[in-house]
């Protein structure tokens, strides 16, 4: 097969920088006569690590799946790769969490920018970068990676300009001089810090340690030698350009409690030397303490003397990985309003010292406006007045969301991160257009759509915020009771609003068939998933229900509060103009129940709810019954809508984590599917 060329004039020899010619066999330097070679349709420019791996699973296995790599098996496949990290949930973030990469708003990134992802890894934060540049170079030291990367973007990227090439080893960047206008290491600097591998499990304690102290001699210095690193990628960004660095906080509060990672099993680390750090990690792990980070000071020196003097930096809160808020950390920052906290825990969780890991945006130039105050401009420019935020949050459906104001109204500006969460948005946004127009008399309940757009393939919404609190903030002082009494009227409304309707064609295939067919995959049993079907079939097909709005996900953290009333029902990503109101129901009364009793599981909640014999505290034998009365649904209809509420409520996490995550598949879905068909063939028995 052919090379492609069509980025390879980008690329240098990264020994003495001239250009390279290239050739079917092989790749060479005319000027110094270095040969390098091809990997797999990728260009080799490694100097120092040729056979470099670094990754939580074994090498053979990990070319296995490589091989095997498919969009028929993606999913698959990444619960494979987890299950070889003894299901660590983390990897699941790191592998396929858009989320976590929400920090690419703050770069400048302009719609032409030529990107570098240094040390991509499996090939997630270029992939979520792509979309919005011209040009994505995807650099790593493990061919594995790479060749991981390589099948990802042909699934996923298949319209981005991503090119890869094996290479990155220290002060060895194989392209021009200010070529990029972006760079980024995510979680990557900390493993910058040495310029040889200490490799696990293959060296006796006293060569480890004679490589520890090789590696605090003045030359091999983690500082210096990251200084070395920080300084070759200034050489390769344009006089504007930026670099993006997301790093642990060496001086997070959390290192102050034993923390098990791959440097060991370790308390203390903020304060714990490096030598001593790395023999602890050699006597529990039997490898070297690897990862180099810093207090913010230390970072702010090291990216100045690499010639980037214009530093910002940011709070990620809980840190690179499980990313779900991000705060500016420099006094005044524009459009954001300042927040603080009267608890001191917050305070010291949230001092610029001790946040638990810095996003860092250095140039060797001031600042240009970031991605961010691209799109606040755009609606500012729509709706003819100022933003100003004071949150920026990150939810796990991969959307951020901000808490805005404008002329001194409360607005909520929504930003998606894939195709999952903007064809949530959309939906959101349709149902919302027709809550307005078709009920009036009820519309302060729901927020009102202020405007729409995109910007480089950032889609954002902004609607109106509504007042008081999420009910989920009161679940410690409202018993179920209280919490069933308060959303009540919307139930008593939404009743008046429906029709009895059969359950069948349209509605039975978007509330029966569609889930069915998604959760299939999870469940992994053409005989379970067909008695499921047929148990739906049997007590739910033709039934006389009543079809109204419905909203999809009516918990507690979707149920706003004000001076004791309701005020506002947002986020209907999940809805359904035409569907069954009583799920909604059913939904607030299992959310109710896990929020006071957070012990529980779905596993817990749906069977005693289909039993409906009061097996949960503050619930009482018929209680559930007695509930659904509120939309004439007769006793005999809990069960089998108690299992379709679990349907549609599960179905609607798996396009998130849910398809990825084998334990949460064990604990919530197969078990409930299993007890779904026991009630099946015991009624066919009958």
């Amino acid at each position: 097969m052919s090379k492609p060329t069509n980025h390879y004039q980008d690329l240098r020899c990264p020994c003495c920088k001239s250009g390279l010619e290239f050739s079917e066999q092989a790749i060479q330097c005319n000027s110094c006569g270095q040969n390098y070679s091809w990997l797999n349709d990728i260009p080799d420019l490694r100097v120092l690590r040729r056979d470099y791996y670094c990754d939580h699973i074994p090498r053979k296995a990990m070319g296995e799946l490589c091989k095997n790599l498919s969009l028929e098996n993606w999913a698959q496949s990444i619960r494979h790769f987890v299950s070889l990290t003894e299901d660590n949930p983390d990897w699941i973030d790191n592998l396929v969490t858009d989320g976590r990469y929400a920090w690419k708003l703050l770069l400048t990134m302009p719609g032409d920018a030529k990107i570098l992802d240094i040390g991509c890894g499996l090939g997630n934060v270029s992939r979520n970068l792509a979309p919005h540049g011209s040009t994505v170079w995807a650099t790593d030291l493990t061919t594995e990676r790479l060749i991981f990367s390589q099948k990802r973007f042909s699934i996923f990227n298949q319209n981005d300009d991503i090119a890869l090439c094996a290479s990155g080893d220290g002060t060895y960047l194989p392209f021009p001089d200010e070529h990029f206008d972006c760079a980024v290491l995510s979680d990557i600097q900390g493993w910058t810090g040495q310029e040889r591998f200490i490799a696990p499990h293959k060296k006796n304690y006293l060569s480890q340690l004679l490589d520890i102290w090789f590696l605090s001699s003045e030359k091999s210095h983690a500082h210096s030698i990251q200084e070395a690193f920080l300084k070759e990628i200034a050489r390769v960004l344009k006089p504007d350009g930026q670099l993006f660095v997301a790093i642990e906080n060496r001086l997070n509060i959390n290192h102050l409690k034993v923390d098990s990672d791959q440097n060991g099993t370790l308390s203390l680390k903020c304060i714990v030397s490096r030598f001593l750090a790395s023999w602890h990690a050699i006597t529990d792990k039997r490898s070297s303490h690897q990862d180099r980070t810093y207090s913010m000071s230390v970072y702010r020196k090291l990216l100045r003397l690499s010639g980037l003097s214009e530093i910002q930096f940011f709070g990620l809160f809980d840190g690179c990985d499980s990313l779900n808020k991000v705060t500016p950390l420099v006094p005044n920052k524009r459009r954001w309003k300042k927040t603080s906290s009267n608890r001191i825990v917050e305070r010291i969780r949230y001092n610029r010292y001790f946040v638990p890991a810095y996003g860092i945006v250095a140039s060797k130039k001031a600042f240009k406006q970031s991605f961010l105050d691209r799109i606040l401009n755009d609606i500012e420019s729509k709706l003819g007045c100022k933003i100003n935020f004071d949150s920026f949050t990150v939810t796990g459906k991969d959307k951020v969301i901000l808490l805005a104001e404008m002329n001194k109204k409360l607005v909520v500006i929504k930003l998606p991160l894939n195709k999952a969460s903007g064809a949530g948005e959309v939906n959101n946004s349709q149902t919302l257009e027709c809550l307005h127009v078709g009920f009036p008399g009820v519309s302060h309940w729901f927020p009102k759509v202020l405007t729409q757009g995109a910007i480089q393939n950032q889609p954002y919404y902004v609607e109106t915020r509504q007042e008081g609190q999420p009910f989920i903030q009161y679940k410690d002082t409202f018993s179920v009771q209280n919490i069933l009494a308060a959303v009540q009227p919307y139930f008593e409304w939404v009743h008046t609003s429906s029709v009895d309707t059969s359950f069948d064609d349209d509605i039975y295939f978007s509330l029966v068939n569609r889930p069915l067919g998604v959760l299939a995959p999870l469940i992994d049993d053409d005989v379970l998933c067909g008695q499921l079907a047929e148990y739906f079939d049997q007590y739910l097909r033709a039934k006389i229900l009543s079809c109204g709005p419905m909203h999809g996900d009516f918990s507690l953290n979707n149920v706003f509060l004000a001076e004791g009333k309701l005020s506002g029902i947002i986020d209907w990503e999940h809805s359904n103009v035409r569907g069954l109101p009583v799920l909604d129901l059913l939904n607030v009364v299992e959310s109710a129940l896990r929020c006071r009793n957070t012990h529980l599981s779905l596993l817990e909640t749906i069977p005693a709810m289909a039993e409906d014999s009061g097996q949960v505290s503050e619930v009482k034998p018929g209680y559930i019954a007695s509930v659904l009365e509120w939309l004439e649904v007769d006793h005999s209809m809990v069960k089998p809508l108690s299992y379709l509420y679990w349907l549609n409520h599960t179905a609607c996490q798996v396009p998130y984590h849910l398809q990825y995550n084998s334990k949460q598949n064990q604990r919530v879905v197969q078990p409930i599917a299993k007890l779904i068909a026991a009630n099946y063939k015991s009624s066919v028995t009958l």
